[in-house]
Formats: structure tokens, sequence, C-alpha cells
């Protein structure tokens, strides 16, 4: 799951030109900059950037194939992940999107370029939605509204990382006996979209052979339920050894004898229980 998600976003094209370019030298050495004065009247701890040095490493070590020296960094990188969260320091696989947010959110962290160093700490709170009444917004359009809960949002955070992957979501919750409205205006990093899934159909064809022993075979093919009748046609070829315009697909039923002819233009749901694949010369399959 590591090595998925080091892969992705070393090939994200806004965060690869920042490394390749040592945006990220310029950005840490402002950070530093901020922290030292901040410290004049502060005690915190010095800024580490471990996460985003190590990940830099592997980076450049990727882009520069320096396979000698990628094992050891990918050792060193998960190392220190794993000292700041337990839950990837051991060898058990974990969720890859959840390890992405977690690395970004990270790496966020320690380039936020958000000068005063006392917000710099409370930044990691600033993904927080937004909420406001209708009774506070009835004169401000939603767009305004979705400025200024951007506006706050930037305000405090600015790194390669929010430049790169941040949005925001607006949702409205109306009351229908009421009617007051509830605007949210809430900042993300991920979004999580359905991949469509394929819907497979067992088909099993009887295969009747012209010049070949023995003369039938059963066949069965597990096809997407959007092939026309055309792909069963080639899919069968495919597994007979065939070639698909010397196959005729029919309905034989087993009291009835021959009932229909199936075209290739018809959607594969209308093919049914009693299918044959009928083997024609290849003159004759021509001429018709």
């Amino acid at each position: 799951f590591i090595n998925a998600i080091v892969q992705c976003l070393c090939h994200t094209e806004q965060l690869a030109l920042y490394i390749l370019r040592k945006g990220y030298e310029l950005d840490i050495r402002n950070i530093k900059n901020a922290i030292l004065d901040y410290q004049h009247s502060s005690t915190s701890q010095p800024h580490g950037f471990k996460v985003t040095k190590s990940f830099v490493q592997i980076f450049q070590a990727l882009w520069n194939n320096s396979s000698n020296t990628t094992s050891k960094l990918s050792y060193d990188f998960k190392t220190t992940i794993g000292n700041l969260n337990r839950q990837y320091s051991g060898n058990d696989q974990n969720d890859a999107q959840e390890f992405l947010l977690f690395l970004i959110n990270t790496i966020h962290d320690e380039l936020n370029l958000v000068a005063n160093g006392r917000v710099r700490q409370q930044a990691k709170n600033s993904f927080s939605s937004t909420t406001i009444s209708s009774q506070s917004s009835s004169s401000l359009a939603s767009v305004e509204l979705a400025r200024r809960a951007w506006s706050d949002y930037t305000d405090a955070n600015q790194s390669i990382i929010t430049s790169t992957f941040s949005a925001q979501l607006h949702s409205t919750l109306r009351c229908n006996q009421c009617k007051q409205e509830s605007k949210t205006f809430e900042p993300y990093l991920l979004l999580s979209l359905p991949i469509p899934q394929k819907i497979i159909k067992p088909v099993f064809i009887t295969v009747v052979f012209l010049n070949q022993s023995p003369k039938q075979l059963q066949i069965g093919l597990c096809l997407p339920v959007t092939n026309t009748v055309k792909d069963v046609r080639e899919a069968i070829a495919q597994q007979s050894n065939l070639d698909p315009n010397d196959l005729a697909l029919v309905e034989i039923q087993q009291h009835n004898g021959f009932s229909q002819v199936f075209h290739d233009t018809e959607p594969m749901s209308r093919l049914t229980h009693d299918l044959y694949a009928i083997q024609f010369p290849s003159s004759i399959t021509e001429s018709n």
C-alpha cells in the first residue's frame, strides 16, 4: 500500500515539478525563518520536515533510477512514518487511501507557509467545515459564502499539498417546515468516487462443428451483460479456434427444433438457454 501511494504521488505532475524544481527547499527556508522569529516569544520545538525530506529522497531516487539506494530509502521512509503513526510501524497491510490522507496531511503540516508560528500549530485542525445559517446568509449569495469560507481556509493553509489537492464541498440542509437553511462549506483533500463494476452473465453454448470431431462441444463463457450477439459470437470463435464469420448463433429447442437466428446487433440479453453456435462453410456465410 505504501508503494502504490508513493508511485501515485511521484507521478502527480504538479507535485513532481515542485520537487524537481526544488520548490520545497525555498519553502523550508521560509518556514524556518518564520519559526525562528516566533520562537523569540515561544518555547515551541523546531520544525523537523522529516517526512517531507524522506519523501523527496525517494522521489529523487525513483526519477533518477537509483535502484542501489531505493531499498534503503524506502526502509528509512517507512521507519519515519512508523515513528509518527504506530499503525504503519509493522508489516501489516493497511488501507491505501487512509495512508495517502495521512501522508499528504503530514507533508502539508510540515510545508504550510502560513507565517505566524501560532497559526501554523493550529493549522492541523483547519480542515473543519464552516456552517452558516440562513439568518446570517439571507443577503449573501452561495457563491460569495463559498468564497469567504475558502478564503478563511486558505488563510491558514498554504502549501503544495493544498494547491494540488484541496477543494471545497458545499452542502445545503433545508427544513421542510420552517424553510430555514443551513449551508456547510467543507474543505477536503481526497474525494472517493465509485468504480463501476461490470455485471457478468454466464452463457452456455453448444458449438456444432462442420468438419471436426467431436461434432459438438459445449462451452461456457462469462461476459458483460452489455455485450451484443456479435461479441458473444467472437468470444465463441476465440474459444473454439474458429473464424467468427463462419458461425451463426441460433436457438434450437429440444421439442420444437429450430426456432430463430440471433443477429449481431441484438443485445446479449436476448440469448436463450437453448443456444447453438453452428459452423457453416465460409462460402455460405459470405454469400449471406
